[in-house]
């Protein structure tokens, strides 16, 4: 990479720190901290590529002026530092603010030293600025966090409850008052026993129990239990261990809600799943990548012989599994956000890839396509997609790139609706869930009063709902009222309402979830019509695994397309197909193949067609990126008839996508009208996905190589910057390991000083096994060739006892290419790390409650 001209120097001691900069640029650009170099004037000699992503400032802007982004209200600070610093003294990581060029004010953690010749004189200064805003974010964030969740714990129709060892209830919500049968004036202190069916007391003994043995907390525990007047009951429970300040056990805690009515439902939804899942399964065991259904909680429904290898459990331990079971909490949350995508705009994705822990516990990374499943009425009630084991391409793709995590919040997690609203019945804030809830973009249900969207006869239902809240101070549970969706349908809800009131007690609005029960009444038709639609698919994919079959097997993408054309015009009883391919320019579809002579013929006589050309279908599926179908071509006056084809009357365009790029266009005809139903579509669109990745893999792979091949990793020796990082470097020798550089900050943080590790390795003054950890990742670094980034490993040292570092190591090699030294940069995180547990601790409570009611509202939504 070219670099840019740097301005003359004005005099010497500028010109000795301009050499300087240049001499250790890589090390500078490696420092995970903004670094700023000052001339004995306080200049700006140099600012590394971290400042410029941290405070928005280019060197070109900065170099040779002064930089004054000291907010006001740190200049005091900010003035002591300095002085203490040109008195000679070591400025200890400072927490301050400073100004981005945007004018944002950041929180910071400044370290500073003065750079000095080789007489000592003092020539100018290095500072290094850590941006520590998003850590100072999370602790403001978090108490907030914790307010709200406390309000949505009252808002859920939902029981909590808390027991302590002996199962006596010691605290609850309103609800449990209802979903127990008894007066809330009696619920404190009273015994499982109590209300346990007498045949069931010992099984919830034994469910507590092994909770308390295993500390695994259980979900959907289903109890059968009495209500106080006799009636018998089922209820769905979460159960958990609960711990007081100081870590021991002294109960338990859960949500729970009466099922009774659910059970019958679940039974027959569960049989009816078993009848259609043999009827195709053995089809689906003929397609060579694995075949996956899931229900909208994410629970395997269906899956075939090669989806059971992928992710290696066994049939009976696989149906049923949640995708939360078997990825991590992070990769979870992406699983999550990319099917729920699906679930909102209906619109297919290819090519998901996450990793995933195996039943063999081993870790792989998966690709995976997906579309929503619909009954006849058009509802969702599923997900079903193709599965792959990537994990050999991610493996070189990992070393690529790093990911981040992003926790979403509790009331984007859950399943129901969350509304604020004001005294008028105004909306002041909603969740994502509430707009698909009710029907409205986010944008347009802000602000909207409830009378906007429900007739008269329903808004005064609501005006006589929230007055008798606001009146009375008590909770409306399970409010039923119909609310008009922008589109015009009707949405039966079910609505929680209470009062909401300001920190000093005065009434604010109101306040609750709503959840969209239109699906119940719907229930038992929608079970019957998935039934007879599963049969309908069956024999489809039967199709479908043939032309799979003849995608995977022929390698070259003509051949492999004429073979796709030809079988899909016989198995599909069509009257002709055609596939096209998008060229280099990305502006004219090329006739590929066609099936049979006709098909031939058309692809020698060089058909093509232009990408904006209005008028064809062809073209239009390829700029609309989705299926497109003219069941009437007579009737279209776009449609463009060709005289080998006279008898076309029907005719469906797919685009062949992957990763979000159109490789080409199927197109198929008919010679009867009405031909292509959605259901049609959606076929054709998972086996047009097929042959698009299989045309990809080949570029992939190739890019993949590429890319590996282009990592390298330079830098040069060390000087007395290295003795003034606030952040631990050491070198060592590529052959024996044998250290060759050892700066301040190490000693501080190891205890171990420079006479001491000179010429030695990491045996000498280490542990074995953290010797042997260290020399391991050692040599993955000068085999590799590249940087290795280890969060976290553990030392032992004279003078602090264990710490935690943050390390990242790399080669540096020499002209002929192998390397000479291994460079490492060690950041103690011991203190950091501490304080993310603190906070980690009460996130994680607020997790357990969300996963608790994720999972009943999700059992719910399956009922």
């Amino acid at each position: 990479m070219a670099k840019k001209k740097e301005p003359e120097p004005t005099n010497t001691v500028s010109q000795t720190l301009l050499e300087m900069a240049e001499l250790y640029r890589p090390m500078l650009e490696f420092l995970p901290d903004a670094t700023v170099l000052y001339d004995g004037e306080g200049k700006v000699v140099y600012v590394n590529p971290t400042f410029t992503l941290v405070f928005g400032w280019e060197l070109v802007e900065l170099q040779g002026n002064r930089l004054d982004f000291v907010p006001e209200e740190s200049k005091e600070e900010t003035a002591q530092a300095v002085g203490a610093l040109l008195k000679g003294e070591t400025i200890a990581p400072l927490t301050t603010r400073r100004l981005t060029k945007d004018g944002r004010v950041i929180d910071v953690q400044v370290t500073a030293n003065l750079l000095t010749d080789a007489a000592q004189n003092r020539i100018g200064s290095i500072i290094l600025l850590r941006n520590i805003s998003q850590q100072k974010e999370t602790e403001r964030a978090l108490e907030a966090s914790q307010n709200r969740y406390r309000q949505m714990l009252e808002s859920t129709p939902d029981a909590y409850y808390e027991v302590d060892l002996k199962g006596n209830i010691t605290y609850y919500t309103q609800s449990l008052s209802e979903v127990l049968g008894y007066p809330e004036d009696e619920l404190i202190g009273l015994n499982n026993r109590d209300y346990a069916q007498p045949d069931s007391a010992h099984k919830i003994y034994e469910a507590f129990n092994q909770v308390f043995q295993t500390g695994q907390p259980a979900k959907a525990v289903l109890m059968h239990t009495l209500r106080k007047d006799g009636t018998p009951q089922v209820l769905e429970t979460s159960i958990a261990l609960r711990h007081d300040t100081e870590g021991q056990v002294v109960g338990f805690r859960g949500v729970a809600r009466d099922i009774t009515n659910l059970i019958a439902e679940r039974q027959e939804a569960q049989e009816a799943s078993v009848r259609s899942e043999e009827k195709y399964r053995e089809i689906l065991e003929t397609i060579k990548d694995g075949f996956y259904e899931v229900d909208l909680s994410g629970s395997f429904t269906f899956m075939n012989e090669q989806a059971l290898d992928i992710f290696g459990y066994v049939a009976e331990e696989f149906v049923g599994l949640n995708f939360r079971e078997y990825t991590p909490p992070e990769t979870a949350e992406l699983v999550y956000k990319a099917f729920n995508q699906v679930f909102r705009t209906g619109e297919s994705i290819e090519q998901l890839t996450y990793p995933i822990v195996t039943g063999e516990k081993e870790e792989r990374f998966i690709e995976v396509s997906t579309s929503l499943v619909r009954n006849s009425v058009g509802a969702p009630v599923g997900f079903r997609g193709i599965v792959r084991n990537v994990t050999e391409r991610m493996e070189a793709e990992t070393k690529l790139r790093e990911s981040e995590d992003r926790y979403r919040t509790i009331l984007d997690s859950i399943e129901d609706g969350y509304y604020e609203a004001d005294m008028e019945g105004n909306f002041t804030y909603m969740n994502d869930q509430l707009c698909e809830v009710i029907g409205y973009p986010r944008n347009e249900l802000m602000g909207m009063n409830y009378r906007e969207y429900t007739t008269p006869e329903t808004a005064e239902r609501v005006t006589t709902t929230f007055n008798r809240v606001f009146k009375t101070g008590e909770p409306e549970k399970g409010f039923v009222w119909e609310a008009i969706g922008k589109d015009g349908r009707i949405r039966h809800l079910e609505t929680f309402v209470l009062p909401r009131y300001d920190v000093d007690g005065q009434p604010l609005g109101f306040r609750g979830v709503g959840r969209d029960i239109t699906q119940r009444v719907q229930a038992e038709e929608a079970l019957a019509e998935a039934l007879v639609d599963q049969e309908r698919i069956a024999s489809q994919l039967a199709t479908v695994a043939k032309v799979s079959t003849a995608v995977s097997t022929i390698l070259d993408p003509h051949e492999m397309l004429q073979a796709v054309v030809d079988q899909v015009k016989e198995s599909f009883n069509l009257y002709h197909a055609h596939a096209y391919l998008l060229n280099e320019a990305g502006d004219t579809l090329e006739l590929a193949a066609g099936a049979a002579e006709v098909g031939r013929q058309m692809v020698r006589e060089g058909r093509q067609i232009p990408l904006s050309q209005e008028q064809s279908v062809v073209a239009r599926a390829a700029r609309v990126r989705s299926g497109i179908v003219v069941n009437d071509v007579q009737k279209d006056a776009h449609f463009l008839p060709h005289p080998l084809l006279p008898n076309t009357r029907a005719e469906m365009a797919v685009p062949m996508i992957v990763g979000g790029q159109v490789l080409g266009v199927l197109d198929l005809q008919a010679d009867i009208i009405n031909r292509f139903s959605q259901r049609y579509v959606n076929i054709q669109t998972t086996l047009a996905t097929q042959i698009a990745v299989a045309l990809q893999n080949a570029r992939l792979y190739e890019q993949a190589q590429r890319q590996t091949a282009e990592l390298q990793e330079t830098t040069a020796v060390l000087d007395q910057v290295v003795e003034i990082l606030p952040v631990g470097l050491f070198m060592k020798e590529a052959q024996d390991l044998r250290f060759v550089r050892w700066n301040k900050a190490n000693e501080e943080i190891t205890g171990l000083n420079i006479a001491e590790v000179m010429g030695k390795n990491d045996y000498d003054f280490f542990t074995k096994e953290q010797a042997k950890f260290f020399t391991a990742k050692d040599r993955e670094v000068l085999g590799g060739g590249q940087l290795v980034d280890i969060p976290e490993e553990t030392i032992t040292t004279p003078h602090h006892g264990q710490r935690l570092l943050h390390t990242r190591k790399l080669p540096i090699v020499g002209t002929d290419g192998e390397p000479r030294y291994l460079l490492g940069v060690s950041e103690d995180i011991t203190e950091r790390k501490q304080v993310e547990q603190v906070l980690q601790g009460s996130l994680k409570m607020q997790q357990t409650l969300h996963e608790i009611s994720l999972e009943l509202a999700q059992a719910e939504n399956v009922g």
